[in-house]
């Protein structure tokens, strides 16, 4: 089911059938690359979360196509960024840039590991980016050549994030973003004033039964978070890619 939500924010949904997501793709790419204002399209290639198992999975996968594995990513999965990339050119470069995006989490003794958790609980989760704009006339059209330049691609982003773990720091320019103070004032007024004013319609003009199912509710949700919060643990990755036992085991027909 998509969420209406989610159409709103322009999110480019797909049915893992690639004769319906060739067409889907090519459409809301094209649609997206003529909006009046510049656009983004943020695009996540190996398709799904870095677990143990699925990167056990994508070195086999690697070796089988002949492609060099990677040790910290994720094999790409190129049609999606093929047609993708094909789609933005021919749409006429409204997009004129990729920005390729490599972010690394300081793992070290005394940090925090990088879960929703963690951040609801305040806790300090230190990451850094390594930013690099690479103007779309420099990727190939071409369907094989295309793919090749994004397994260079992700082998260099997998060299970088090597070289952050032996120096905790990515090479280049660095530039550090100070905390401001505008934020904090900015949640804390909207904060105080959406609970504030709950606050006051529940306790002087709500009935007795209204404000009891809405603590019912709130009580709720406090129980099932720590749950729906598991789910942001990394090792708790998707189903993505995998094929059922039934599946697997069916043969084929002759």
């Amino acid at each position: 089911m998509h969420l209406g939500s989610s159409r709103m924010a322009e999110i480019i949904f797909l049915d893992r059938n690639w004769q319906k997501d060739r067409s889907c793709i090519v459409n809301q790419v094209a649609e997206i690359s003529q909006y009046f204002n510049p656009v983004w399209i943020l695009l996540f290639p190996e398709g799904t979360r870095f677990t143990p198992t699925k990167h056990k999975e994508s070195v086999e996968f690697a070796k089988m196509r002949g492609v060099t594995p990677l040790e910290h990513l994720l094999i790409p999965r190129t049609k999606g960024f093929v047609l993708s990339i094909q789609a933005i050119k021919e749409s006429g470069y409204k997009i004129r840039a990729i920005y390729d995006t490599t972010i690394a989490f300081d793992t070290g003794p005394g940090t925090n590991a990088p879960t929703f958790r963690n951040v609801l609980k305040g806790l300090p989760v230190k990451a850094q980016l390594h930013v690099t704009r690479i103007p779309m006339e420099e990727v190939p059209t071409e369907e094989t050549a295309c793919e090749a330049w994004l397994h260079n691609l992700f082998a260099k982003k997998d060299r970088l994030l090597d070289e952050f773990q032996r120096n905790g720091t990515f090479r280049g320019r660095t530039v550090r973003f100070p905390r401001r103070v505008y934020t904090l004032i900015n949640e804390v007024f909207w904060t105080s004033l959406v609970l504030g004013t709950i606050f006051f319609y529940l306790v002087y003009r709500a009935s007795p039964l209204l404000t009891a199912v809405v603590v019912a509710v709130a009580g709720g949700v406090s129980f099932v978070l720590p749950h729906l919060l598991n789910v942001t643990v990394a090792t708790k990755g998707s189903s993505y890619g995998k094929k059922s036992t039934a599946a697997a085991t069916q043969p084929k027909d002759s």
